[in-house]
Order: structure tokens, then sequence, then C-alpha cells
């Protein structure tokens, strides 16, 4: 199931957000069996997309704001993302959760 969800959504999340899902958690009721209906919680761990030898990105124009702090440089667009996936998946806002993998972020 994970790979199909991962699949479902790797394309759109490296376009849009230059990530990709590293792994797919399932986290199911308490006591039940392991079925769509059963589940309680998805948990993906994303990361920075990797590019492959030969691969070439376009250059985009950069603007750079002296002005802005560090910390606001990585910062990742979760709400953004969540939505996607929630789209992509049709999963509820609530069983949704995003980790973050490698990276100083």
């Amino acid at each position: 199931m994970a790979v199909q969800l991962k699949n479902l959504a790797n394309k759109s999340l490296g376009e849009e957000f230059q990530q990709e899902i590293a792994d797919i958690h399932f986290k199911f009721k308490e006591g039940t069996s392991q079925s769509y209906e059963n589940l309680d919680k998805v948990i993906v761990y994303l990361q920075e997309m990797k590019g492959g030898e030969g691969n070439v990105d376009a250059v985009n124009e950069v603007e750079i704001d002296t002005k802005q702090t560090e910390h606001e440089e990585n910062v990742h667009d979760d709400e953004a993302i969540a939505e996607r996936l929630q789209q992509i998946w049709e999963l509820d806002e609530e069983k949704l959760i995003l980790r973050w993998e490698g990276g100083s972020t």
C-alpha cells in the first residue's frame, strides 16, 4: 500500500515542492484489522528531492533578501504539502502527519 501511495504523490510533490516521500508508516485503530476503514494515522516522512545522475535543474531567477533571518530560509510549506497529499490520497486532515528527514531543517 505504501508503494502505491508514494507513486501517486511523488511526481506532484517533486514538481510543486521539490520534495519526495522517503517512507510512509500506517497506524491503525487499536484492536482492529488493518484496513482503510480502521486507519487512524498516516505518517509521511519527506526529504528534499535527490537529483539523479545526468539531471539538470532549470535556472530560476533568484532574489536575495538580506533582511530575511536564517530560520526563515529553511521553512517547509507543511500546510500546502499536507493539503496536496490529502487531495491526492483522499484523506481526512486529522489522519495525516508529516515528518522531515535529513538536512538541517
